[in-house]
This record gives C-alpha cells, sequence and structure tokens, in this order.
C-alpha cells in the first residue's frame, strides 16, 4: 500500500462520511487525476475487507461490506432500542437550546468530546447535521421535525424556559469565542515574535 492511499484512507475514515473528490485532492495535496490512481489503489486493497470504497460522481465515502451489513443491522437494532444514556440526553437539550449549534461549541458547554453523542442522535434521527456555511470541515447540529413531534411540540421555543437557558448556553458560547480568539491572537503573536 503506497503513502497516499493509506492518507486517503485515513482521510475518509477520519471524515466519517462523504467528501467530495475535489476537496479529498486538496487535502493530500494532488491533482484529481492522481487522486483517480489513489481512488483505484484503494478500492482494489478493501476488496474481500469489512468496509468498502463508495464512489458517487463526486464524493467518496467508507462504507461496511455487503458482507458484513447483517451484523451491522443487528448492532443498530439493539443501539435503537437501548434508552438515551444521560450524556446523550444533555447533548440533545443543548442542541435543542443553542440548536443550530457547532461541536466544538457543544464539547465546550459540556466539558467532553460529544462524538459519540453526536453519532447516537443522528443515527436515532433526533438531530441533523448540516455543514457550516464558512467552511466545508465543520458541521452544525439541530433539532429535527421528527424530535419535536416526538416531544408533542411544534416548534423549540415551546420548550420549557427556553428563552433562560438559551440565553445561558449563549453566554457559555460567547466564553468559548472569547477564548478561540485569545488562543488564535496569541499564536500568532508567538509566531511572529519567533520569526524575528
Amino acid at each position: 500500500m503506497s503513502n497516499m492511499t493509506r492518507q486517503l484512507e485515513a482521510l475518509l475514515f477520519y471524515e466519517g462520511g462523504p467528501i467530495r473528490k475535489k476537496d479529498a485532492a486538496r487535502s493530500l495535496q494532488i491533482s484529481e487525476e492522481e487522486l483517480s490512481e489513489v481512488v483505484a489503489s484503494l478500492d482494489a486493497l478493501l476488496v474481500d475487507r469489512g468496509v468498502v470504497l463508495v464512489q458517487a460522481d463526486e464524493t467518496l465515502t467508507l462504507s461496511t461490506s455487503p458482507e458484513a451489513s447483517e451484523l451491522i443491522k443487528e448492532i443498530r437494532k439493539e443501539e435503537l432500542q437501548r434508552p438515551l444514556s444521560k450524556q446523550a440526553l444533555e447533548t440533545l437539550a443543548i442542541i435543542l437550546y443553542r440548536g443550530p449549534i457547532g461541536k466544538p461549541d457543544i464539547d465546550y458547554i459540556r466539558g467532553v468530546n460529544s462524538s459519540t453523542m453526536l453519532r447516537t442522535l443522528l443515527i436515532r434521527g433526533l438531530v441533523d447535521r448540516a455543514e457550516e456555511a464558512n467552511s466545508a470541515r465543520q458541521f452544525t447540529y439541530s433539532a429535527t421535525t421528527d424530535l419535536l413531534r416526538q416531544i408533542g411540540l411544534t416548534k423549540k421555543e415551546d420548550l420549557p424556559s427556553y428563552d433562560e437557558i438559551g440565553s445561558e448556553l449563549s453566554h457559555v458560547q460567547d466564553e468559548t469565542a472569547t477564548l478561540s480568539s485569545g488562543v488564535e491572537q496569541a499564536s500568532l503573536q508567538e509566531n511572529s515574535s519567533a520569526k524575528m
């Protein structure tokens, strides 16, 4: 396996979903023609494995192989039948009261990585994920209409203490932005000092 094939596999694994071919080529710092060769190499490498490379018109993603689909169906069925954990409910509440909201803000509010909780909520159809307008690599999460229907609401503003809790969470989110900005400025100053 070539180094570039490994890098493509790692990139697709990291993304956890479809990535545009042109974005993959840019991330790997190769042309789209070179990417085609790397894609063919990875596709051949994954024959008779637990995952496959799925290619749509302009996107690539890794997926479970058809041979392993029954196992994954059973695991997913069990996952969907279990009640939501306290951590998943906490993540869901943040999304309900502050959505659309990005993962970094959710992580900051919770104080821990929320990847697993977000995955659980996405699988159950309780939240939607959309690309942020200013970044193709960042996503925002929001409540689905199905979730609102399931909890008996017609809009999220009908949640108990919506304005009060939303305001508190907004304050925490503002602190996150201030901290990020401060870290970014300190890093820029440090880099400019190092160059002198």
